[in-house]
């Protein structure tokens, strides 16, 4: 395991890649993080090291993060200082918002810090959406919001509404190992991230020894609202998401750190969480998945 890595992080990350004392921190020249990237250092890298996380559970983490009613506030109703997040900044100025996307999507469309109705609007069967029911919305302007709904999730809404839904696998997978195949791709996984740091750095000569091996960053998540998602819901976005799905095992199948049961458990997960039967297959599973996006994808009323 030798040469020049790029990182490509992401937001889940706990930070704490940069600390070690050896290997891993020092060969790495690059951290692409959304945006940022240097075509040229992609170009010239031996190696791409991919922090990875189920799609579904990315995207249900970023709408809780953006949603302005998870804004941290003081006791007079004001937003702490220093304590903002990228949805809570622009939730100050209300006048600034009003008619503008963030603003019919997040306060006209899915107030709600919960994700239940916004996942249950972006794929038929659609459900009655309490929300739009108080406020009488027309049809129209139920079918915008579920139309909005899903290009957010698919990243192809326009607006810089939920940055990393925008920046998504597809984005990273574009710029780096789907371009450049031939390269070595590693990968971390959220849910094992310490131990997979450890075991690359030695795997590269290190010690495996973390500065600050228990350092834990969550933006502020504990103070959320609760958002449980129904198994409904939650396998609307995985049908929604499912080339994202796709991205992500085959980084699993790229990724020469993880092995035949590391692949086999990613996939048992996520069927479970997708609710694929026993006898489906993932091409299969994305086929009907792509037919159901076509068929409702100008059709319908949610309701």
């Amino acid at each position: 395991v030798k040469g020049n890595k790029t990182l490509l992080h992401r937001r889940e990350m706990c930070y704490s890649t940069y600390p070690f004392e050896q290997k891993l921190a020092n060969q790495t020249r690059q951290f692409v993080h959304m945006w940022a990237m240097r075509p040229e250092v992609i170009k010239n890298a031996t190696t791409f090291l991919v922090v990875i996380r189920n799609p579904v559970d990315r995207v249900h983490s970023e709408y809780r993060y953006n949603h302005p009613v998870n804004c941290p506030r003081l006791p007079n109703g004001k937003h702490k200082p220093g304590k903002t997040t990228y949805g809570c900044w622009k939730e100050r100025n209300k006048r600034m918002l009003y008619g503008r996307p963030r603003y019919k999507m997040w306060k006209e469309c899915f107030p709600s810090p919960s994700m239940e109705d916004f996942a249950q609007a972006i794929l038929p069967p659609w459900k009655p959406n309490p929300h739009w029911i108080a406020q009488n919305f027309t049809e129209s302007r139920q079918w915008e919001c579920q139309r909005n709904a899903r290009k957010l999730v698919q990243g192809t809404l326009e607006g810089n509404l939920s940055p990393h839904m925008q920046y998504n696998y597809k984005h990273y997978a574009n710029a780096t190992f789907q371009k450049y195949p031939q390269k070595e791709v590693f990968a971390l996984r959220t849910e094992h991230e310490h131990d997979d740091m450890v075991q690359l750095d030695v795997a590269m000569g290190g010690t495996g020894k973390l500065i600050h091996p228990n350092r834990h960053v969550s933006h502020g998540s504990k103070h959320y609202l609760p958002s449980n998602l129904t198994e409904e819901a939650y396998h609307k976005l995985c049908c929604v998401l499912e080339n994202e799905i796709n991205i992500y095992l085959d980084i699993y199948n790229r990724a020469l750190n993880l092995d035949a049961a590391d692949r086999a458990e990613a996939s048992r997960s996520l069927r479970k969480q997708c609710g694929l039967e026993e006898r489906d297959t993932w091409s299969e599973w994305r086929t009907a998945c792509k037919e159901k996006l076509q068929k409702s994808s100008g059709l319908g009323t949610p309701f």
